[in-house]
C-alpha cells in the first residue's frame, strides 16, 4: 500500500523521537542507580577495557592469558547480574525491537513505521468522525413509534452484532431510508467498535471523498494516495451516498470502491437517503446490482430523529422561560 510521504516523514520522526526519549528516561534512570551502587558503573568501566584487551589478547595467541581474562569478563557477568538483581534493574527494551527505535530494518523503513503511517492516513480521512457522541449506550430507541420501534430494535440488535463479530472480511452493510432516523449514529457506533478492535477505518460523507478522489487524480501527485487507503483500510464508512455531485469520473470512482471492497473481501458500510429505485436510477445497475447483490441491507423507519430532539430541546428552553 502507498502512504503519502508527509504521513511516512511524520511516523518516522515520531517513532524516532519516542525511541530517543524512552533511551533519555533509561539512562537517567541507569545513572540514579550508578549513584545508589556504584560498582555497578565500575563494573561496566571494567567491561569496556576488558573488550579491548581480549579482542588484542585473542589476537597475539597468548591463550593462558585470553583464558584469565575470559574467567575475569564471566566473573564480572555474573557479579553485575547479582547487583542488578538486588535493586531490580530493568535492562533497556527498544519499543520496537526490530529496528531498534531508528525507523529502518537495514534499508528498508520498519513496520512499526508504516504501521503509524497508516494510522495518521487514516486519522486525516476520518478527521470528520464524531465517535464519541455515536454510541450504542446512547442510541435511543423512544424516538421511534410503537409502528417502527419493533423494525428498529431489530436493526439496532443487528448493528450490536455486527459490531461485535466484525472483522476484516465482515460482510458490507447498507442502511437506507429518510433523513435523522440514526444511520450515522450506528455506522459511526460500529466504527468505534472497530477501532478498539486495533481495525483501521476510514470514515466519509460521501461528498467530502468524492471531492478529496477528484482533488487527488486532477493534480497528478501521486504523493497523496487516497484512493489506496480507501481500498485498503479494515473498515470504509460512506455516509451520505447520494449527496455528491456526480460526474463521469465521481461515478466510476463510486463503482470501483464498491467493487474493489467487494473483490477483496473488505467489509463497506453505506448510508444513504434514496430507496432501491432512487439508487438504481442514479448510479445505473452496475452499482446497485452490486450493492443489492452483496450487501446486507437495513432499512430504516420512523420520523426525523434530529428535528425530535431539537423541538424537545426547545421545549425544555421554553419551559424554562
Amino acid at each position: 500500500m502507498g502512504y503519502n510521504k508527509q504521513y511516512i516523514k511524520k511516523a518516522l520522526d515520531e517513532v524516532i523521537e519516542k525511541g530517543n526519549k524512552a533511551q533519555q528516561i533509561y539512562e537517567k534512570q541507569k545513572l540514579e542507580i550508578f549513584d545508589k551502587v556504584p560498582r555497578l558503573k565500575e563494573i561496566e568501566t571494567q567491561f569496556m577495557q576488558l573488550g579491548s584487551l581480549l579482542g588484542i589478547t585473542a589476537l597475539s595467541g597468548n591463550t593462558e592469558r585470553l583464558n584469565a581474562l575470559q574467567a575475569k569478563f564471566n566473573a564480572l557477568v555474573k557479579e553485575q547480574a547479582e547487583l542488578k538483581k538486588q535493586v531490580d534493574f530493568k535492562e533497556y527494551i527498544p519499543n520496537c525491537e526490530k529496528c531498534s527505535d531508528t525507523g529502518y530494518v537495514g534499508s528498508t523503513l520498519c513496520k512499526c513505521v508504516l504501521k503509524r503511517a497508516k494510522e495518521l492516513s487514516f486519522a486525516a480521512l476520518s478527521e470528520l468522525m464524531p465517535i464519541n457522541d455515536s454510541r450504542f449506550d446512547n442510541f435511543n430507541l423512544d424516538y421511534y413509534s410503537d409502528e417502527n420501534k419493533k423494525a428498529m430494535k431489530k436493526v439496532f440488535e443487528f448493528a450490536k452484532d455486527y459490531a461485535k463479530n466484525l472483522n476484516s472480511k465482515s460482510e458490507s452493510v447498507l442502511f437506507f431510508g429518510d433523513t435523522g432516523l440514526g444511520k450515522t449514529h450506528l455506522s459511526l457506533a460500529i466504527a468505534g467498535a472497530a477501532l478498539e478492535k486495533g481495525l483501521g477505518v476510514v470514515y466519509s460523507p460521501a461528498q467530502n471523498l468524492i471531492q478529496k478522489l477528484e482533488k487527488e487524480h486532477f493534480s497528478y501527485n501521486s504523493d497523496t494516495p487516497v484512493l489506496d487507503d480507501v481500498l485498503d483500510c479494515d473498515l470504509l464508512i460512506l455516509d451520505d451516498l447520494g449527496t455528491e455531485f456526480l460526474t463521469a469520473y465521481s461515478h466510476s470512482l463510486i463503482y470501483n470502491i464498491i467493487n474493489s471492497r467487494i473483490l477483496t473481501a473488505k467489509p463497506t458500510i453505506i448510508s444513504t437517503n434514496l430507496t432501491m429505485e432512487e439508487l438504481a436510477e442514479k448510479y445505473n445497475n452496475r452499482v446497485a446490482s452490486r450493492i443489492i447483490g452483496c450487501y446486507v441491507i437495513k432499512k430504516f423507519l420512523g420520523t426525523d430523529v434530529r428535528q425530535q430532539k431539537r423541538i424537545k430541546k426547545l421545549n425544555r428552553g421554553k419551559d424554562n422561560d
